[in-house]
């Protein structure tokens, strides 16, 4: 995409350095530069900018100077942009960053000779993510809340996100204080009833945060707040004011500790309904949801195909658990023991929606299965293209693919794809 960026080197050498072959942007949002025999990796530039930076001897580098502006450069809507780790496109046009992260897809899936054809970038606005993981570190008197700075363990503190939806980023100046004493992650999402507030941290809260969080949670807003030492550990609940729920579909859900939910309603939307757009051309009778969750996709598919068999499946107990009141789910750890093909071939259509890693093994074991439509969504393009092609390669055809903008100016991009059996 960037392919006329001319580069002047920051340095005490009285020659302005004009560096030639520029890199494109790559996926992670830098542009590649090759100087002095090495590539050093710049963040923030735009195709046909002229700027100044300065390497940092570690592959790196900054730009110092930006001589001539891109027309697609923007004025980002953070104070704390380039500061803060967590987006990388603020400085883009919208159009253009769009247009980037299609690219990104497309060269991703032709790397594993896939084509076909991709759809626009569906674009989910700013102000809307009701679910952030903060950092907190305490050290001493000092106290640093917000997210990592790019590259770095360091914290940047932060009193807003537009990010966020107004209501969670008014928050964040409370919970920071609350949280003074912590050294952890911070996950907090916004329910029906409240914030539901999960510290991931080693030590206990020590108990000048227990005897101000009764105060806190009534005075905040906050339904509950739980500790767990480490990821995968079952939470301890530390306050509850009230049971946060969510609403999926037709469906308010008690919201259980720890749970997986898209990153905002309005992508949980938009996903569900591609999902069921892509069912809905068959009229199944029997559908497999696979690592369901809390039922994102499951129960809107139930609402709208009320007399069909749907089966939920996941690893997580407490959101199947929930789920299995409403739609039948099951608890199975699809990455240690993946459904096997002849239990797949009771089934018309496969919906799955695993983690960043893929499902590797478990969509082997769907291209070995009868079911003649798979609609997979996926947040990572890597590993949905390597699973693609093992769904190809058996004799599935890949229709149209649609990418969803859900984690808005990071690199990260959501994939819905139906795969029709031949």
């Amino acid at each position: 995409m960037i392919n006329n960026v001319k580069l002047y080197l920051n340095c005490k050498d009285t020659e302005v350095v004009n560096i030639a072959n520029v890199g494109d942007l790559k996926a992670q949002g830098d542009v590649s530069v090759s100087f002095k025999g090495k590539d050093i990796f710049i963040p923030f530039a735009l195709p046909g900018e002229e700027i100044a930076f300065e390497p940092d001897g570690k592959g790196r580098g900054k730009i110092t100077k930006i001589i001539t502006p891109s027309p697609f450069r923007t004025q980002p809507i953070c104070k704390y942009y380039t500061r803060c780790g967590g987006c990388k496109f603020q400085h883009m046009e919208t159009k253009a960053y769009l247009a980037f992260k299609k690219e990104v897809l497309a060269k991703t899936l032709l790397q594993r000779g896939i084509g076909g054809d991709i759809n626009d970038v569906i674009a989910i606005p700013a102000h809307t993510r009701r679910r952030a993981t903060f950092n907190s570190v305490t050290a001493g008197s000092s106290h640093w809340f917000g997210f990592n700075a790019p590259k770095s363990g360091n914290v940047v503190t932060i009193d807003s996100c537009p990010l966020l939806t107004p209501k969670l980023e008014a928050f964040i100046p409370a919970l920071k204080k609350q949280c003074f004493g912590i050294t952890g992650d911070v996950a907090v999402t916004v329910a029906e009833g409240g914030f539901d507030v999960l510290i991931t941290a080693k030590k206990y809260p020590e108990f000048s945060f227990l005897e101000r969080l009764g105060e806190f949670a009534y005075t905040n807003n906050v339904a509950r707040v739980a500790w767990r030492a480490a990821e995968g550990d079952e939470p301890e609940k530390l306050a509850e004011i009230t049971q946060p729920m969510i609403e999926i579909g037709t469906k308010s859900l008690n919201l259980p500790m720890a749970a997986f939910l898209q990153a905002s309603k309005e992508a949980q939307k938009v996903l569900a309904d591609l999902v069921v757009k892509e069912v809905s051309a068959d009229n199944p009778l029997r559908i497999a949801d696979l690592f369901c969750g809390i039922g994102s996709f499951t129960i809107p598919l139930k609402d709208t195909f009320p007399d069909a068999s749907i089966v939920g499946y996941d690893s997580f107990a407490p959101s199947v658990n929930v789920l299995n009141r409403i739609v039948p789910a099951k608890v199975q750890d699809l990455f240690r023991h993946p459904l096997s093909h002849e239990e797949l071939d009771k089934f018309d259509v496969v919906v799955l929606d695993p983690p960043r890693a893929g499902a590797l093994e478990q969509v082997k074991q769907i291209a070995l299965s009868k079911p003649k439509k798979v609609v997979y969504v996926s947040c990572n393009p890597a590993s949905f293209a390597r699973d693609a092609c093992e769904l190809i390669n058996s004799g599935y055809k890949m229709e149209k693919v649609t990418p969803v903008d859900q984690f808005v100016f990071s690199p990260h991009l959501e994939i819905v794809a139906c795969f029709i059996k031949n």
